[in-house]
């Protein structure tokens, strides 16, 4: 049996935000940089606003999205650097059966990326039951727009309400008692 055969790709339909309730669970797949994804962060606060009962999962780097992870964006982080994602990146490709049962247990995939029908983005609507979002990451290189502004229009586009513009982190107890005690240190 082909690959095509077992995961036969799925017509991208109409997302609705219809009934937020059915949303779960949430993977965010972002493999930007740490400016990327600061910018990003009121786009993320506009996802969980929506959806504040679903599990949400961020995959990307862990050495970036660690700001995030427990403390109101993220319950858990998963690096995108391992075994069988490279399947992911071939269109069509046989994809690796972990990571696909592991996208298919989402109600809603939002991926941050330039290629709205690139092989990842196909390749995760094959294996997925649920939605599948692109969020294109940067505005056309002639068009002069905040990044902010970009990302939460490409969010309008699937008629998300989007309120908050600022990037804002949300520390913990233990992260302020931290930098309290830094600050103390420094004087």
């Amino acid at each position: 049996m082909s690959p095509a055969t077992r995961f036969p790709v799925r017509k991208k339909e109409d997302f609705s935000l219809r009934n937020p309730a059915a949303v779960q669970s949430m993977l965010v797949i972002h493999q930007g940089a740490l400016g990327d994804f600061i910018v990003a962060l009121p786009a993320l606060r506009t996802l969980r606003k929506t959806f504040p009962k679903a599990k949400l999962v961020l995959m990307g780097y862990p050495r970036i999205l660690e700001l995030v992870d427990k403390r109101y964006y993220a319950e858990e982080i998963v690096s995108v650097d391992q075994k069988g994602m490279a399947s992911f990146f071939v269109r069509g490709g046989e994809l690796d059966p972990g990571l696909s049962r592991f996208f298919s247990a989402f109600d809603l995939i939002v991926i941050f990326g330039k290629d709205a029908e690139g092989p990842v983005v196909g390749n995760l609507r094959r294996v997925s039951e649920g939605h599948v979002l692109q969020i294109n990451s940067f505005p056309p290189w002639n068009e002069r727009v905040h990044m902010i502004d970009h990302l939460l229009r490409e969010l309008r586009r699937y008629n998300f309400s989007v309120e908050e513009q600022d990037p804002n982190l949300f520390l913990t107890k233990a992260d302020q008692a931290w930098g309290l005690t830094y600050c103390k240190r420094k004087g």
